[in-house]
């Protein structure tokens, strides 16, 4: 095809950055009206002489690198510290609500690979199946799902090992596997990736964290899909040592003070 008749660039920006690819288009000119949309987030743009334009996904394979090899010792010093709560947690569970103590699902890494997430379990038994009996009260706009007073969840239990977090303590297993990293986009499941639109799928460029942008906000729970998306995409343009670091000291207090549902 002519580049003078190349349409739907969005599209094209989109692809290259789910795939992971480069791509080169000359003259810039064509592609310019698509560099304003959420699709040219994770677009980088170099310029030779005045032309011409090389489009890109950003790349910092050595500095990822980097950070698996802190994912993994950060993970198994955790482990370590938090190994008197495997017992309790399983306990506590054992004795609030009949059942397994692990809750396992299948979930969206990155590239769209799949991967069984681990969780301590805070609802009854069943209660993946029971979802659909309730899809009417769901409180989340997009593909997610969402409840405040979830009736599932174990009563007393349940909301206090979701309030501090300690229900995701077994994720830290995911990420010594290699399945996860400490921050990066949560983890969304198979049903959710097949409603994104194509730029959405953007999310699945890195691994999925334990912690994130919007986990850090006081608000949390009350955060839109869009806002969400938003803040995911914001972390992986300007992704850095240095922002996991922050991200990663400010999950500490929103733990601490409870902020989760």
């Amino acid at each position: 095809m002519p580049l003078n008749e190349i349409k739907n660039s969005e599209l094209f920006l989109s692809f290259i950055n789910t795939v992971g690819i480069t791509a080169r288009v000359i003259p810039y000119r064509y592609i310019r009206p698509s560099m304003t949309t959420p699709a040219s987030r994770s677009v980088e743009t170099e310029q030779s002489l005045s032309e011409p334009r090389f489009i890109r996904i950003r790349g910092k394979q050595g500095v990822l690198a980097i950070k698996s090899i802190m994912d993994y010792v950060l993970a198994l010093f955790s482990l370590i510290i938090a190994s008197p709560l495997f017992v309790i947690v399983p306990c506590l569970i054992k004795l609030f609500s009949p059942g397994t103590v692990f809750y396992k699902q299948i979930r969206s890494g990155k590239d769209d690979r799949k991967f069984t997430l681990l969780k301590f379990r805070t609802m009854v038994m069943g209660a993946e199946e029971q979802q659909y009996t309730l899809i009417e009260l769901n409180e989340a706009d997009g593909p997610a799902f969402k409840i405040k007073n979830d009736p599932r969840i174990i009563p007393y239990l349940g909301k206090f090992l979701r309030k501090f977090g300690l229900d995701e303590l077994p994720q830290l297993i995911n990420v010594v596997r290699g399945e996860m990293s400490i921050v990066g986009p949560r983890p969304p499941t198979p049903t959710e990736v097949e409603k994104y639109e194509l730029w959405q799928r953007q999310r699945l460029s890195m691994k999925p964290g334990i912690t994130c942008i919007w986990q850090v906000q006081p608000e949390r729970n009350d955060i839109t899909f869009n806002q969400w998306m938003n803040m995911d995409m914001d972390y992986i343009q300007h992704w850095s040592l240095l922002l996991d670091t922050v991200l990663i000291l400010k999950t500490i207090p929103a733990i601490l003070l409870g902020h989760g549902r």
